[in-house]
């Protein structure tokens, strides 16, 4: 039963809005905590690179921001960038077989 009061508790900390950083050490702090949550296999340089993006794209009114929700993007953008290498890999291997196909694996539509 303690298991699920830690938990529950957990879960509110990672919903209620917090204070994002206003200085370089408040980000790093800020953006190990949120890596934490992730738990993605990514550099921790290149995830508080995608971090610091988030913060740049924020609404000029944003001063807090849920936890969670950077823990959702972060692994949205790594979802993004396994789909996204998928299609080059997929889209090279048709091109060097020359299929006929176009990247998306239509055949082109007969003319004359």
């Amino acid at each position: 039963m303690i298991g699920w009061f830690k938990k529950q508790a957990l879960k509110k900390q990672l919903e209620e809005p917090r204070e994002l950083p206003t200085g370089m050490t408040a980000f790093h702090e800020w953006s190990d905590r949120i890596i934490s949550g992730a738990g993605l296999t990514a550099t921790p340089e290149s995830q508080k690179y995608c971090l610091a993006n988030m913060l740049l794209n924020l609404k000029p009114t944003c001063a807090f921001e849920t936890d969670v929700y950077f823990i959702h993007a972060l692994r949205k953008f790594a979802i993004n960038q396994v789909a996204d290498e998928y299609r080059k890999v997929t889209y090279q291997a048709r091109k060097a077989q020359g299929d006929g196909h176009d990247a998306q694996g239509v055949a082109p539509t007969p003319t004359g």
